[in-house]
């Protein structure tokens, strides 16, 4: 029997505004959902497994859209770590939350919400306006968290934190495997501009 738990009680509302208004330690979005991962399987605070689900799978598929060979060796770099601990980083922090909680839901039937979904959405504009260096919300350079990571070309990846959530939430509630062409095109497109520059930062 699968429990469900709200996302908007009042243990939840606390941890979004900490997160909202710390920006030293958690001013990545992968460590917000590192947060709420750990803070649930641990039962301290609950959150739905949609909401985690729609979470993990922006995270990793914007993640895997913003990758390059360059940003790899600038990462490594700049944190002073090896392929080796950035590969297990990559596992732990993006694939394999995406991958649980995915299979989490397709196996016992859970049914994501819409405001689950929207929800996440919600949550990704906040946390990267909060840490932008732009002023201006109307400007595209509002959305280059490039500052929090290392240089990248923002543009395509921001868009799927946009709408992923709600392509999760098709996939997940309909089993439409169709919908995962969303997904795909995105890396795939994210990464043929990576490679050949047609959209300048």
């Amino acid at each position: 029997m699968i429990i469900e738990y709200s996302i908007f009680n009042w243990k939840n509302i606390v941890i979004y505004i900490f997160l909202l208004f710390d920006s030293y330690y958690f001013d990545a979005f992968t460590k917000w959902s590192i947060v709420f991962n750990l803070l649930h399987l641990s039962g301290i605070v609950k959150f739905s497994p949609g909401f985690l689900c729609c979470l993990s799978s922006i995270i990793s598929v914007m993640f895997y859209s913003a990758i390059s060979n360059k940003n790899i060796n600038s990462m490594l770099i700049k944190k002073n770590m090896s392929i080796y601990y950035g590969i297990y980083m990559d596992l732990a922090y993006h694939l394999f939350p995406f991958l649980y909680w995915n299979f989490y839901c397709l196996y016992y039937n859970v049914k994501i919400y819409l405001e689950e979904a929207l929800f996440v959405i919600f949550l990704y504009i906040s946390w990267i306006r909060s840490r932008s260096i732009e002023y201006n919300s109307y400007s595209f350079k509002a959305w280059d968290a490039s500052h929090i990571y290392v240089e990248y070309k923002y543009k395509i990846p921001f868009i799927y934190g946009l709408y992923g959530s709600l392509v999760c939430m098709y996939f997940i509630n309909y089993k439409s495997y169709f919908m995962l062409i969303f997904p795909i095109l995105h890396i795939l497109v994210s990464q043929i501009n990576n490679n050949y520059d047609i959209i300048k930062n």
